[in-house]
């Protein structure tokens, strides 16, 4: 069986923004994540990453902006695999309001990440996402 994800990564300037999962989510509990949530049925992963992007930070879609989307790939858990659907986003602010399924948050550079305990695969996904709009960026 496979539940259908996306998972947000937000930059501003060089920093980019991370949650940290709160013991009240079912899954990755403590872990540091992108902004993360399902795909309702009959939604785009772009419309589910704006939903989620405002009800997890309440930053309005008219303030961020697509850069990248990343292929998605599947992450086993449980009696299941989440197929997660990556996608970068400008944000025009770096305000943010938690909702209960975060407990915290930073802006991090790139650099800083390595030694945090983020949900598997996400320092990838993001890596990826960050190369190709680099290399978007040359263009």
């Amino acid at each position: 069986m496979e539940r259908y994800v996306v998972t947000s990564f937000l930059i501003n300037e060089n920093s980019i923004l991370l949650l940290k999962r709160s013991s009240k989510v079912s899954s990755y509990k403590g872990k540091w994540a992108g902004i993360s949530g399902s795909i309702e049925k009959g939604e785009s992963p772009i419309d589910a990453a704006k939903r989620e992007i405002f009800e997890e930070t309440g930053i309005l879609p008219t303030d961020i902006v697509l850069l990248e989307k990343g292929h998605n790939f599947k992450i086993p858990y449980k009696d299941f695999e989440w197929v997660v659907h990556p996608i970068l986003f400008n944000s025009k602010i770096r305000e943010v309001i938690l909702n209960w399924e975060n407990e915290d948050y930073g802006w991090f550079e790139r650099g800083e990440m390595s030694g945090l305990d983020t949900v598997p695969l996400l320092l990838d996904s993001l890596d990826i996402l960050l190369k190709k709009n680099r290399q978007n960026d040359r263009k």
